[in-house]
């Protein structure tokens, strides 16, 4: 079972998606592959800090205007078309439950589909 959310948007508006707390890096699946961005500290200068990046550190294409609130929020403000895609981020936790006779369930990370109205 995939938990995912769905949010219908209008392009040029301004996007929050918060997953709640613990959250450093998101990352997202567009049609080029996955790309993430995290929160850092002012002083950090890496390219993911300010922007999207593919997963070999390159700057995602085309570029959105995005950033990770210390809380955890990603901000993409304008949301554009080239931003629909799914959403997620590697930091939230999986939710195990254990039986009493021993066996355990899980349920997977969420995933938030953006798309546009």
């Amino acid at each position: 079972m995939l938990l995912k959310k769905k949010s219908s948007l209008q392009e040029g508006g301004r996007v929050s998606l918060d997953l709640g707390p613990n959250i450093v890096t998101w990352g997202r699946q567009r049609n080029s592959g996955y790309e993430y961005i995290k929160h850092c500290d002012p002083e950090e200068k890496k390219t993911w800090c300010k922007r999207f990046v593919d997963e070999s550190n390159n700057p995602a294409l085309p570029e959105s205007v995005a950033s990770v609130e210390p809380n955890g929020t990603l901000i993409i403000n304008p949301f554009r078309a080239t931003d629909v895609g799914d959403y997620f981020s590697p930091d939230e936790l999986e939710r195990v439950h254990f039986n009493s006779d021993g066996t355990y369930w899980s349920t997977p990370r969420s995933r938030i589909s953006v798309v546009l109205e």
